[in-house]
């Protein structure tokens, strides 16, 4: 499995006439060295790889050689990063790099190699990542199967007379009692907080609609849905419910093997701006949705930008979503698996 991945990223340096790629991670998930190696550690770590060889370059050496299969460990605590460069003789030239990494570090990498030439490849880094292969595919699927169970928690624990701040507390507790972490921070907001993309849970109780953002991380992979409680059925939260859940349904089909993400975005937002909400649909604030795996963001945006194709077994979100400034806002989103004929839904609660 890594050995086709490792494949996969000497095929960049064919793509890009690069010498060699330096993948680095200062995040504890390590998202691109844990894909491409299987190592995982809370200290900084990194990976170089170049046509005929790789080397993982960390501060835990023997915790390496048990959890990988790379054979050639370099250790952080004795060598430096640029020492290591000027070792193998690739310390003047094109290296292919992540984008992930802090601009301090890269600069301070920088005045010790001044001949070498660092190209930002980090695009075709993610999108190796954005296809996922069946293991992952069950992972994720897992995860969004627990997603779909803490959501039921949630209608039986019941949000009227509750605040934003005990519900976001009762979907963490719920996935702690799971075994579980969540993906990102849980965003639950109510009435006009709901017109805001990303909110904090604050200690303001419902009174009409409850919007509800979270996701399992199970086994290092995410899930990310979205869901709606209406309280009192108002006849403009119930419209713009049915046009988003009409919208899900056209994507069902419309989106498929070989459509471009911004075709996608694009249909969804045209839609939307159709029933009526054209200054208040998500198209004006962010995109449909973003590919899952490691990482909630994985890498990929189904954005207007974005003319790459989607591929079978793309794991994604579609969040479309409608927000009436200073009123209320409503978003619907599941995390599916793209086909060669469409989707496959992996998250599945009801849009209530």
């Amino acid at each position: 499995m890594y050995e086709q991945r490792i494949k996969k990223l000497k095929s960049i340096l064919k793509e890009e006439n690069l010498d060699c790629l330096f993948i680095s991670s200062m995040k504890s998930t390590m998202p691109n060295i844990y894909y491409f190696t299987g190592f995982l550690d809370v200290f900084p770590s990194s990976l170089v790889v170049t046509q005929h060889s790789e080397w993982l370059l960390t501060f835990a050496p023997r915790k390496a050689r048990a959890k990988t299969k790379i054979t050639k460990i370099i250790d952080l605590n004795t060598t430096k990063i640029s020492e290591f460069f000027e070792r193998i003789g690739l310390d003047e030239s094109r290296i292919g790099i992540d984008g992930s990494e802090r601009f301090s570090f890269l600069y301070a990498l920088k005045k010790k190699m001044p001949h070498a030439r660092f190209l930002d490849v980090t695009n075709k880094i993610e999108y190796v990542r954005c296809v996922k292969d069946s293991t992952e595919i069950h992972k994720i699927k897992t995860a969004c199967l627990l997603t779909d169970r803490i959501m039921e928690d949630v209608i039986d624990y019941g949000v009227e007379g509750k605040n934003e701040e005990q519900c976001a507390n009762m979907i963490k507790k719920s996935m702690i009692d799971k075994g579980k972490e969540w993906s990102f921070d849980t965003i639950v907001a109510g009435d006009v907080n709901t017109s805001f993309i990303h909110h904090t849970p604050e200690k303001k109780k419902f009174k009409e609609i409850a919007l509800l953002d979270f996701g399992v991380k199970n086994e290092n992979y995410c899930a990310d849905m979205t869901r709606m409680i209406v309280l009192n059925k108002k006849k403009e939260h119930m419209e713009v419910l049915s046009a988003l859940k009409n919208l899900q349904n056209l994507l069902d089909d419309y989106v498929k093997q070989g459509v471009l993400a911004c075709e996608v975005h694009n249909f969804a937002s045209k839609t939307l701006a159709d029933a009526g909400y054209k200054q208040t649909n998500f198209g004006e604030f962010h995109a449909l949705g973003h590919s899952v795996g490691l990482e909630a963001h994985d890498g990929f945006s189904i954005g207007p930008k974005n003319n790459k194709p989607l591929l079978e077994n793309m794991v994604i979100t579609l969040e479309p979503a409608i927000y009436i400034p200073g009123q209320f806002g409503a978003r619907l989103e599941d995390t599916v698996v793209v086909t060669k004929t469409g989707i496959k839904r992996l998250t599945t609660s009801e849009y209530y």
